[in-house]
């Protein structure tokens, strides 16, 4: 075991996941192989990461075959043999709650009582979080109680604790326009040393998937050719 670890969330790889509302745009079959693509670029960027375990809460619990068959998927797809080889090593865990606070909290919960010393929980739409911005949490997380990846819509991409602190996660809806102000007010305590990483975004809309298609274009022209590299694939499959 290693004293850091990755907890992502994941919804069903066949449903629609955060996607919902892009069903009426891009319809069903597609959402769903976005939703995939996002999963993938996000195993991909964990798996990079050196002396770092990953475990993936996913949801409903009853979709465990699903997700291991995505996982065979992914292997087949994924150009970077280290991230290939270490795919086994994941460990998947299952959640019944669809509550994003609630399963944060449980996730946070269950990892330290398994000896982790320092755990980040992100879900698999923000295709901005690369390992750079994984390492500098986990570095935060030496000396900081809590390190939040606040996002533009009022809620937050990534949120890493050094020891479960439940209060966190009191009266937080997830559908509400202030998770993070909720989130910060709860943590607001000379004894929690909280620190934030740069501001981001999900994708959730069809404006923030336009966001990233534009952020991709970026990416490409200065070299950058690894993020986001599942769900480019995906989207050049709809100028078809």
């Amino acid at each position: 075991m290693n004293p850091e670890c990755i907890v992502i969330l994941a919804d069903e790889p066949s449903g629609a996941g955060n996607l919902n509302s892009l069903l009426p745009i891009l319809g069903e079959r597609k959402t769903e192989h976005l939703n995939r693509a996002m999963l993938f670029d996000t195993l991909s960027v964990c798996l990079s990461l050196p002396l770092t375990d990953i475990s993936v809460y996913y949801h409903p619990a009853s979709s465990r075959k699903k997700f291991k068959m995505d996982f065979d998927l992914f292997v087949h797809e994924e150009d970077d043999r280290l991230a290939k080889s270490k795919v086994n090593n994941i460990t998947l865990l299952p959640q019944n709650t669809a509550s994003i606070p609630e399963r944060s909290s449980m996730a946070l919960s269950e990892s330290f009582r398994s000896g982790y010393e320092r755990v980040i929980v992100i879900g698999t739409n923000c295709l901005t979080l690369n390992k750079t911005i994984i390492k500098a949490g986990f570095l935060l997380l030496r000396k900081n109680h809590v390190v939040i990846g606040p996002s533009f819509n009022g809620k937050y991409y990534l949120l890493g604790m050094s020891r479960h602190i439940p209060q966190a996660f009191k009266g937080i809806d997830w559908g509400s326009q202030d998770v993070y102000v909720r989130l910060r007010s709860n943590l607001k305590n000379p004894k929690i040393k909280v620190q934030e990483l740069e501001l981001s975004y999900m994708v959730n809309t069809i404006d923030e998937l336009n966001q990233l298609i534009g952020d991709i274009e970026c990416w490409r022209k200065v070299g950058e050719n690894r993020t986001a590299f599942h769900t480019e694939k995906f989207l050049r499959t709809l100028n078809r």
